[in-house]
């Protein structure tokens, strides 16, 4: 009765380890498509990217939040230039303050499929998820291109992806 009773609990966890969806925060490196970290997120998470814009070389944050349908959407950007190539249209809705010397542009609603972007050393490209994981970027894969998005996959991928960006 005892052997039944575990081995039904293992197919049960199985099972689950293979079908269960889990949201994570993929970040790729697109050059030779490994996954190079993930971090499961829930509806409400939180993160931020900063870097050296590269003209105007003003450190930019872009403040992003995970909705109930598991998107990313940019709700802030702060900034302290507003020359070159920084953000200079509003849309509907969208609030532009400047403050202690920085610019902010408020009450987003930009729904980001994925987040492509160079990073490099000179760059300081750094990810913030929620308030305690601080990454530098160009240290998950250096000096390339990354994406990052929003993935659904099973338990089971998950670990496996888990552990292979450790061991990496």
């Amino acid at each position: 009765m005892y052997r039944k009773i575990v081995i039904s609990l293992l197919l049960v966890i199985l099972l689950a380890c293979l079908v269960v969806p889990l949201h994570v925060l993929q970040v790729k490196a697109l050059r030779d498509g490994g996954v190079v970290f993930i971090w499961r997120v829930q509806p409400g998470g939180k993160l931020s990217l900063g870097y050296i814009h590269s003209v105007e070389h003003c450190r930019v944050w872009d403040h992003i939040k995970i909705d109930e349908q598991f998107r990313m959407v940019l709700h802030e950007t702060v900034f302290s230039s507003s020359n070159t190539g920084l953000p200079a249209v509003l849309s509907t809705g969208e609030r532009f303050s400047a403050e202690e010397g920085q610019f902010r542009i408020s009450n987003m609603r930009r729904v980001l499929s994925a987040v492509a972007l160079w990073v490099d050393d000179k760059y300081e490209n750094t990810l913030i998820l929620g308030e305690e994981k601080i990454l530098k970027l160009p240290s998950l894969a250096g000096n390339t291109l990354l994406e990052i998005a929003i993935q659904k996959m099973t338990l089971i991928e998950y670990i496996y992806h888990k552990v292979k960006t450790m061991v990496d």
